[in-house]
């Protein structure tokens, strides 16, 4: 006999949610649950070692691919995951992720204000923009100062020709 612990019992459920997987959402069916990880099925499924969120009403879970076979995978939660939460926020639309695939856009998820990444994601973009603007300025008035400066000999030595000129009559 082995000394591994029993697996935990899984709540067997059919509760459609969103995966997001990179940049991109995906339609999921949630088949069976426990505390720490569940299996779900998709049209393909993610790669094992791909980290992913699900998505379903309020409740977010992260967590990794640990097992992927066709259209099944299974997941191990970075937390304990809120199976009542789970079930609480049940839909009632039919759970069939090929269907729902053929949907022309779904609609975006929209990421909880506390999700930390997400904020951080935007802050990033804003700076680096920022980033750009600033050199683009900085550029700029170097340009036109160099510019200036160029200019700047030439001229004087037309205007000291025309004073000269002046003075001449």
């Amino acid at each position: 006999m082995g000394s591994q612990k029993p697996r935990e019992d899984r709540k067997p459920l059919n509760v459609p949610a969103r995966m997001r997987l990179g940049e991109g959402w995906h339609d999921i069916v949630i088949c069976n649950v426990s505390s720490r990880g569940l299996m779900a099925r998709t049209r393909t499924a993610p790669p094992r070692g791909s980290f992913i969120e699900i998505r379903h009403g309020s409740l977010c879970i992260v967590g990794q691919v640990r097992w992927s076979a066709g259209a099944r995978f299974g997941i191990r939660a970075q937390e304990r995951i809120d199976i009542m939460g789970l079930l609480v926020g049940r839909k009632t639309a039919a759970a069939d992720p090929v269907s729902a695939e053929r949907r022309v856009r779904a609609r975006p998820v929209p990421v909880s204000a506390n999700s930390r990444a997400e904020s951080s994601r935007r802050f990033a973009r804003l700076f680096d923009w920022g980033m750009v603007v600033l050199a683009v300025a900085v550029v700029g008035v170097i340009v036109a100062e160099v510019a200036g400066k160029t200019l700047r000999t030439p001229l004087d030595r037309a205007r000291v020709a025309m004073e000269d000129a002046g003075a001449a009559r």
